[in-house]
């Protein structure tokens, strides 16, 4: 039986219970012979796990993790959350040379933990221009993007994940969604 992170919250949203019972100290857990296990915890809970293996012979803290409002997840999502979807609003804009507006960005983690905000954007994603020389593109202070257009033309605004934001993991992580597509910006 392989042994597994025990999780705990100390006291970060007050009182916490699970079917009518309070979580007043840790909580342990171990796979079973098939590598399955069940934990109850409160849903929308942030919890810090701690491992213990041959790598960590005390308790070594792992991390924070979110505990999404469902009814089971794969634990590998709850411990090893990845972005999943980039979703923009607008997906096209027009511009005239000078002008600067924004497309707003909604992100999909794998374990459906909010996500927002230009410290996030930067901690996960870097976005560019297809022809910088026509536009640019900077985050703001809200979590927006901003696009700036500098000549005439039509470039797509790309995005990529920053290079060691998730686990490696098998399978390995699928490739991040772009809703509905890649903004395009016409410059006029």
């Amino acid at each position: 039986m392989a042994s597994f992170p025990r999780l705990f919250e100390p006291g970060r949203i007050g009182r916490l219970e699970v079917r009518n019972r309070i979580i007043s100290s840790e909580r342990r857990a171990n796979t079973d012979k098939n590598g399955y296990v069940e934990l109850d915890l409160p849903r929308k809970g942030v919890f810090d796990v701690f491992t213990q293996g041959l790598d960590a012979a005390d308790h070594t803290l792992l991390g924070s993790v979110y505990v999404p409002d469902l009814s089971g997840i794969s634990i590998h999502e709850v411990l090893f959350p990845y972005l999943k979807k980039v979703t923009y609003t607008p997906s096209a804009l027009a511009l005239t040379v000078g002008q600067t507006d924004e497309i707003e960005v909604e992100l999909e983690s794998s374990n459906l933990q909010p996500l927002s905000g230009k410290k996030v954007l930067d901690a996960l994603l870097v976005f560019t221009s297809s022809d910088p020389a026509k536009a640019v593109v900077g985050v703001d202070n809200d979590g927006k993007l901003q696009i700036t257009a500098v000549a005439a033309g039509v470039v797509t605004i790309q995005v990529e994940r920053v290079v060691g934001s998730f686990a490696p993991r098998r399978p390995a992580v699928a490739a991040l969604i772009v809703a509905p597509s890649a903004p395009t910006v016409t410059v006029t």
